[in-house]
């Protein structure tokens, strides 16, 4: 069983511990050539001033490389955020 994408968003939203205002870059400066510590561009997205409407899709991918371990089955959600 799958959770929601409402679920997904929130963790985004959470990342709101690791944005450093009024420097975001600081957040992680080393993505996205290699995220491997905190990050917060999910958490500007949900966020950004105009941002008003999201819609969500998701899918299972089969043998999905995942940072370098291929996963037989992954969830992959993707988001695109829309302004007023």
């Amino acid at each position: 069983r799958y959770r929601p994408p409402t679920f997904h968003v929130q963790a985004w939203y959470d990342e709101v511990r690791d944005f450093t205002y009024p420097h975001p870059h600081e957040c992680n400066p080393y993505c996205p050539y290699r995220c491997s510590g905190p990050v917060c561009t999910h958490y500007t997205q949900v966020v950004w001033a105009t941002s008003s409407r999201i819609g969500c899709a998701i899918n299972l991918c089969h043998n999905m490389n995942i940072w370098g371990q291929i996963w037989p089955k992954a969830v992959y959600l993707v988001c695109n955020y829309s302004p007023k």
